[in-house]
């Protein structure tokens, strides 16, 4: 096991010993690690205590995770993790098999899933949450190019912390990037 796969695994168990490292998953603020637990595989998502931004994010991601179960496009919330020695808290959910539109450079309208997301974004919208940062890079797509994931929740905002204007705005700037994503 390499240097850097063993730290991994070793800040793994200070959270959940059941879980094996798989691998890195891209470029983020906090560590983002594809896991393997019993036979299936998991995205874990790590917060530095020395960042608050990285707390709210895990806090923000679980909480819409928790509450937009069964949403098309969102995965699977497994399970939360509290503070632990140099970590603020960790997240654990379902893991998309995919790549993003960044990776596949075509745009929703070429691959015909671009109303398919907009009906998922007016359902989280309809649950309370806006602010989905609606980027190539969160975004991903299933091998087949007919499923889809809003693989990064961690910038939404419930409507109940903002101002109904405020809220509103944010749903706006949704669906502006919604189109965008179109190409």
């Amino acid at each position: 096991m390499a240097i850097y796969e063993f730290r991994a695994q070793e800040i793994l168990g200070i959270f959940d010993e059941s879980l094996r490292f798989v691998q890195e998953l891209r470029p983020s603020s906090l560590l983002v690690f594809k896991v393997k637990k019993d036979e299936s595989y998991f995205v874990f998502k790590i917060g530095s205590s020395e960042l608050s931004f990285d707390l709210e994010h895990i806090t923000q991601e679980a909480l819409a995770l928790k509450r937009l179960q069964g949403v098309p496009g969102v995965p699977g919330f497994q399970q939360s993790y509290g503070a632990r020695g140099e970590y603020c808290g960790a997240l654990l959910k379902e893991f998309f098999q995919g790549q993003t539109l960044a990776q596949l450079r075509k745009g929703l309208n070429e691959i015909g899933l671009q109303r398919k997301v907009e009906e998922a974004v007016r359902a989280i919208h309809n649950k309370g949450f806006a602010n989905l940062d609606l980027s190539i890079s969160n975004v991903a797509l299933s091998p087949d190019k007919k499923d889809f994931c809003l693989i990064d929740l961690g910038t939404v905002i419930h409507r109940d912390n903002v101002h109904n204007h405020t809220f509103e705005d944010l749903k706006s700037t949704d669906l502006r990037e919604l189109q965008d994503l179109g190409y």
